[in-house]
């Protein structure tokens, strides 16, 4: 069975917060719907890193409609391949989804949520806060009962110079640590690993 990747969650969980404006302020050149669409793809595009999707979001009101339309069609046929592989390698597929999920809210809050008052530039607090709340376990549990995908977050977060949002992913990387035995030796590495990048972005 393949599983929506929490990036993927969290943009139509934005989406529908946002105001009826906020579209069309994005870009004349397409539907709100097709814009929708494309904020979703880059997303939760595992092969686009923090820049390329900054630079998306960035030039959105310059793309024309058959780019956008053809944008969509190969971040859908990436979610399409993406899926069948959660199946086939799991550890490694948790580690880059949480990557992916990292650098989306720190694109989402240097892109976009300047353009509503809604967030202020807290997307990633909001999605803590979702990670915390009983109401989206069933949607967010699978991920983030996984080491692996809070490593792979980490490691976005490091790799960005964001360790002061690492609090709570280093928390639930060791939470991992203490709930299951499973490949304990290689998450503890990660934790160290993750722990010391932390500490010498902070120097």
């Amino acid at each position: 069975m393949s599983l929506k990747s929490p990036a993927d969650m969290l943009c139509k969980i934005f989406m529908d917060e946002m105001p009826s404006d906020f579209y069309s302020s994005l870009s004349a050149n397409a539907s709100d719907s097709e814009i929708r669409r494309l904020i979703c793809g880059v997303s939760s595009s595992p092969s686009l890193s923090k820049t390329e999707k900054k630079q998306v979001f960035n030039n959105l009101s310059s793309l024309s409609r058959f780019q956008i339309t053809e944008l969509i069609k190969v971040f859908d046929e990436e979610s399409s391949s993406f899926s069948a592989l959660t199946e086939n390698a799991p550890e490694e597929v948790s580690e880059l989804v949480g990557y992916s999920t990292a650098t989306w809210l720190l694109t989402f809050d240097e892109s976009l949520s300047n353009k509503i008052s809604i967030y202020n530039n807290d997307a990633m607090e909001r999605f803590f806060d979702l990670c915390r709340s009983a109401k989206y376990q069933d949607r967010f549990g699978v991920w983030t009962s996984n080491g692996y995908y809070w490593a792979g977050f980490i490691k976005a977060l490091t790799e960005n110079n964001e360790c002061e949002k690492i609090t709570y992913p280093l928390k639930m990387l060791k939470q991992t640590l203490n709930d299951t035995n499973l490949h304990k030796n290689e998450l503890i590495s990660l934790t160290k690993a993750s722990s010391g990048r932390a500490k010498g972005a902070r120097r």
